[in-house]
């Protein structure tokens, strides 16, 4: 049975702020009542997958541990923008191994989902072709090509996990939680590509009021390897 510093401590493990500023943003969080942990030892609350969530949530909504909790609050309010006809095809065409995101849901609770799945998901990035970076460049677009030259400049460099595309599996947060995306597969490739999820997701205030984000934008993300290690967490492993 996990509890909250079994979290911390599989987040941390990802996360190059380490392991005082991810317990900084737990404690923020648990502070303000939004993840119910506040007696020590084995008296301590045992943490869910939707805990897992709110601290993730926490961890990527604002770029200030001080902020992690106004963040949560906004990121639970996201909501998916509205689908078009190619939205609605492509969730009827999930694959079998997405089909627990069918439907339509707000970030919090899909961010709950990947989570609770993220086996079953890592078992699908594993057969998702992630990088094509070993294919020739004829036969691509000129945007394909564009986007594998940038993620082979940087494998030829050494450095893993860069650029961020290149990933199956991304979860994007706009700081400080005013929009957020989901992306499993390549977000270029969403039009022909139905094995695949991708939602875009913005405070329902923002397309209402027609309000402006500010210019200088900044945001976080984080990948399958942290939607694992909070699983195994959660699970006590």
């Amino acid at each position: 049975m996990a509890r909250l510093p079994n979290l911390v401590a599989a987040l941390a493990e990802h996360d190059r702020r380490g392991k005082p500023t991810i317990a900084h943003i737990a404690r923020v969080v648990r502070d303000d009542d939004l993840i119910a942990s506040r007696t020590r030892g084995v008296g301590a609350s045992v943490m869910t997958m939707a805990d897992a969530a709110t601290l993730l949530m926490g961890v990527i909504g604002d770029s200030s541990p001080g902020g992690a909790a106004a963040a949560v609050k906004s990121l639970r309010e996201l909501r998916p923008l509205p689908w078009d006809d190619h939205d609605r095809r492509r969730q009827e065409d999930l694959s079998a191994p997405l089909q627990f995101l069918k439907g339509r849901r707000g970030f919090a609770e899909t961010l709950t989902l990947l989570i609770e799945h993220a086996p079953q998901l890592n078992d699908w990035a594993k057969q998702f072709n992630v990088s094509a970076t070993g294919r020739p460049a004829v036969g691509l677009s000129v945007k394909e090509a564009s986007l594998e030259r940038g993620a082979k400049k940087f494998q030829a460099a050494g450095v893993a996990g860069l650029p961020a595309y290149d990933r199956a599996v991304r979860i994007i947060s706009y700081v400080p939680g005013v929009a957020a995306e989901i992306h499993l597969g390549m977000p270029w490739d969403q039009i022909e590509d139905d094995d695949s999820f991708h939602e875009y997701y913005c405070h329902p205030n923002l397309w209402s009021d027609g309000a402006a984000v500010t210019d200088s934008l900044c945001t976080m993300e984080v990948g399958l390897p942290s939607l694992l290690a909070l699983h195994k967490a959660v699970q006590g492993f």
